[in-house]
């Protein structure tokens, strides 16, 4: 599952949805030309959760280090 999901890191979210009865999330990556959109049906219940934020080299971002705090 971990192999599917890698290639969405880094793309942002330009819409959310609801299509018949299934939820949705669209995601672009601006990296190619032209920019690349991705469409996410949800099927399954879910719940989003916080999680402690990190930077992109996995790394946690440490309070004192925190840019928005």
């Amino acid at each position: 599952m971990a192999d599917e999901v890698e290639p969405l890191r880094g793309q942002f979210v330009v819409e959310v949805g609801l299509r018949q009865a299934w939820p949705f999330l669209t995601l672009c990556d601006n990296a190619p030309t032209p920019p690349r959109e991705t469409r996410v049906y949800i099927g399954t219940t879910f719940h989003v959760d916080s999680s402690p934020q990190t930077f992109a080299d996995g790394t946690l971002n440490q309070p004192s280090l925190s840019f928005w705090s």
